[in-house]
């Protein structure tokens, strides 16, 4: 029964999380990806959430934290969007964990735990802390993609359904388009910050070699002879359903870019493999947050079973 105890945490907290209506509350402060601890007065849970994040190239946290005592947890710093309250009280027996949403602010989520012990809870976050982190980045996603469902490139979605028989929401600043055999790339074409995100097929072969030959062919760099290619994958995560996210960097051989990618993968055991990818080239920019909003985008394709590229 011990084995089960962490995922019916897990479970535990998404059917717990509760909030009010938010039609009278004031609009949650900070940025995505930014999170208030209070009452951690050994960092412990700060260490959790301030790991780096794999796939990026220079170290950035998983989260921004900020912290405060219970006295000081008043007026504005209520209106954080995350915010974790730990409390360390001999009474209690158990590790317990409750959440809530819009207590002090629209669109916030608050994570309540009570620990007997700075010792209990360091253990707890040993076999659990990653299940923490996951649940703030699922809700960091989800309150993308709820802008995404707000504002989004029509057009571009029109010629995924067409071209893949798939569905997924583009951002909007996503104007400028290239198309290929089974290939469409879409892009912000900023001069700096550039986001793309890139739809292909691939087979049940080794990932790297596919999307190399797939890159090769359909971006090439500035100069005679370049060509974007995988620099290394950082991470592979394969969820409960089976879908595959693929974390790493890129490069364009013979020049001097490069960034993060994210691909994703929601049928990997299909004959006929639709990967949706991410890619940034921000040379002078922090990166986490730039990745995270194109995931979130990725992370809504859909494709068809009936439909067959050719």
């Amino acid at each position: 029964m011990r084995a089960l105890r962490p995922i019916l945490f897990y479970v535990a907290i998404l059917l717990a999380s509760c909030g009010k209506s938010t039609g009278t509350l004031p609009a949650s402060s900070n940025k995505p990806y930014e999170m208030l601890i209070v009452g951690d007065k050994e960092g412990i849970l700060c260490q959790q959430f301030e790991k780096p994040m794999n796939g990026l190239p220079q170290s950035e946290p998983l989260f921004d934290i900020s912290q405060t005592d219970s006295a000081n947890f008043s007026g504005i710093e209520r209106l954080a969007r995350n915010i974790i309250v730990l409390k360390i009280d001999n009474r209690y027996k158990n590790i317990d964990i409750k959440a809530e949403q819009n207590v002090y602010a629209q669109h916030q989520v608050i994570l309540y735990i009570t620990a007997r012990s700075k010792n209990q809870l360091a253990r707890f976050l040993g076999s659990t802390g990653q299940r923490l982190v996951n649940y703030f980045t699922k809700i960091e996603l989800r309150r993308e993609q709820h802008l995404l469902q707000l504002t989004h490139n029509t057009e571009a979605e029109k010629k995924i359904k067409q071209m893949f028989g798939a569905q997924m929401l583009v951002p909007a600043d996503m104007l400028a388009s290239k198309q290929g055999r089974n290939f469409l790339w879409l892009s912000n074409n900023a001069n700096t910050s550039m986001a793309s995100i890139c739809l292909y097929t691939i087979n049940t072969a080794d990932f790297k070699e596919q999307r190399d030959s797939i890159m090769q062919r359909n971006i090439p760099g500035e100069w005679k002879g370049s060509f974007m290619q995988t620099t290394r994958i950082d991470e592979v995560v394969v969820s409960k359903r089976g879908a595959k996210t693929v974390r790493g960097l890129w490069e364009m051989n013979s020049d001097a870019m490069g960034g993060p990618f994210v691909a994703y993968i929601p049928s990997p055991g299909s004959r006929s493999i639709l990967v949706a990818e991410a890619f940034v080239f921000a040379p002078e920019s922090k990166k986490r947050n730039i990745v995270r909003r194109l995931e979130a985008a990725i992370y809504t394709l859909k494709q068809s079973t009936k439909h067959d590229t050719k």
